[in-house]
């Protein structure tokens, strides 16, 4: 199958005559030159780019409105709180999570903190989303 070239398995799956590990690791290399070569993303670094694309969405209204109500610019929290420091920033406000189980990986919580990681040139409100989507998965591939 497709996958099977995509995932390192332990050496004796992947060669169960010569049972060591200079095997696993050519499989291993062998792997990171596929996605290098094909431009994939690891999972979690996929992960954060579908979020991150959804929250530009979100801010510049190509989103659905229950998922832009969850993303709240510093700027518009800060008049009640009294002037911000970030609020001159284009970060938006992290809510307060409660449950440790899956609180940090609801849309409300992840999408501002994968938004506040990413460099300012990513949050410029003039540039385009087929430019955002190619400059976000050149920072994200160029990370690892």
């Amino acid at each position: 199958m497709w996958h099977d070239k995509l995932y390192a398995r332990k050496p004796y799956d992947i060669c169960p005559i010569q049972n060591n590990e200079m095997t696993y690791m050519l499989y291993a290399v062998e792997i990171s030159l596929q996605k290098t070569q094909s431009h994939w993303l690891d999972v979690t670094e996929r992960i954060q780019f579908r979020v991150a694309a959804t929250v530009y969405q979100c801010l510049h209204g190509m989103a659905s409105a229950y998922l832009t109500e969850l993303c709240t610019p510093v700027a518009a929290s800060a008049s009640r709180r009294g002037g911000l420091r970030s609020s001159t920033t284009s970060d938006l406000v992290i809510p307060r999570c409660r449950l440790s189980t899956y609180g940090s990986r609801a849309f409300s919580v992840a999408g501002p903190v994968y938004w506040n990681a990413l460099p300012d040139y990513l949050k410029s409100p003039d540039i385009s989303f087929d430019c955002f989507r190619q400059q976000l998965k050149t920072f994200l591939f160029c990370r690892y």
